[in-house]
């Protein structure tokens, strides 16, 4: 039921979540929810929520109608901090760059071998589901991993000693090209490289921020020489990667 502007799941008439309007959701101390795969309809003037064995919220209608639980905003942004994380707002009017310089809103594109260049891409083939276009970045003439792009997260104080979990959709035919990155500024943590299979794959990489970390950057490092598809990025509390969810433009920006 809604409480003013916050929701409360109950059970019996007792509270088990309730999701308030600072983004948390709070489940009580003695809460458990079973998988099922889905309910019986409820009787007219009713709706089931219940979580799925995909380990998602859903709910069904008397007429039987199943819709995932959406997620708000404000929750959203309690999991992914990254802004611009689909890729979708390059302010800039270039078509292309190379060096250390912005091209996307809050992406740092990084240049340190060979030549580096990063452009928009919107080819239907070369960006992931609920985007309209992606990061192209093209290297040659490298060597080592110098070259990528990064992004840093302001309030990093907050993750201090937090297990987190960065992912991307990244797509690339060049195997041990691309991977994933977490700094805290003493310690960089790595993902395992994308196949270089040719399709989008989730690269992710977990770490626990150091408690004296002086800065949080987030972002994907490549080595040698390629072409990479780079979209949908988040940044989660705890050791899974959630999926993404695009934010309006007027939210994401802000």
């Amino acid at each position: 039921h809604l409480d003013g502007s916050e929701l409360y799941f109950e059970v019996s008439g007792v509270e088990k979540l309730k999701l308030e309007t600072t983004g948390n959701a709070r489940f009580k101390a003695a809460a458990t929810m079973a998988q099922i795969s889905s309910p019986s309809a409820p009787a007219a003037g009713y709706v089931h929520h219940y979580a799925k064995t995909d380990a998602r919220l859903w709910q069904m209608t008397p007429a039987g109608i199943e819709d995932q639980i959406a997620i708000t905003r404000d929750l959203m942004r309690a999991y992914n901090p990254i802004v611009n994380a689909g890729f979708e707002i390059k302010q800039r009017p270039a078509t292309s760059a190379t060096g250390n310089v912005y091209m996307f809103d809050r992406w740092l594109q990084a240049s340190g071998s060979g030549t580096h260049t990063i452009t928009q891409e919107t080819g239907a083939s070369n960006i992931d589901a609920l985007s309209a276009s992606s990061l192209k970045t093209v290297v040659s003439g490298a060597s080592g991993s110098a070259n990528g792009a990064t992004q840093t997260i302001e309030n990093y104080t907050s993750y201090r000693g937090v297990q987190v979990t960065l992912s991307f959709r990244i797509k690339t035919s060049n195997a041990s090209f691309v991977r994933a990155d977490i700094y805290d500024g003493t310690t960089q943590t790595l993902s395992s490289y994308h196949t270089g299979g040719g399709s989008f794959e989730t690269i992710k990489v977990t770490a626990t921020i150091g408690a004296s970390a002086t800065q949080l950057r987030v972002g994907f490092l490549l080595t040698g020489n390629g072409t990479a598809y780079i979209d949908n990025a988040v940044l989660a509390i705890g050791p899974n990667a959630i999926d993404f969810v695009p934010l309006p433009y007027a939210q994401d920006v802000t």
